[in-house]
């Protein structure tokens, strides 16, 4: 069945990116210190969000318990400022 979706102008503005955020993708590594730790283990700053994990033909809606794992990709919104920072707590160590 087909379904119209009536957005008010209010509702467009709001779904428009705020010029001071992004969506990230980043697809996690076997080696990513994020795999296999849960959403609340993953301490992400305050100014971020994971809004979607995308594991195979699977879109998981994440919740705090919510396992992340090596080959999930996830998306996550988050402000210019803290990109950097989230960014490096999912993708792999550059450490040995």
């Amino acid at each position: 069945a087909e379904v119209d979706l009536m957005l008010s102008e209010e509702s467009v503005s709001f779904l428009a990116p705020d010029p001071r955020t992004r969506y990230m993708e980043v697809t996690l590594q076997p080696d990513s210190p994020a795999a296999g730790k849960t959403v609340a283990e993953l301490a992400l700053p305050r100014t971020a969000v994971l809004v979607s994990i995308r594991r195979g033909r699977e879109l998981v809606l994440p919740r705090g318990d919510t396992l992340v794992q090596a080959g999930d990709h996830l998306t996550v919104l988050t402000e210019d400022v803290a990109a950097a920072g989230v960014r490096a707590l999912l993708e792999k160590s550059t450490t040995n």
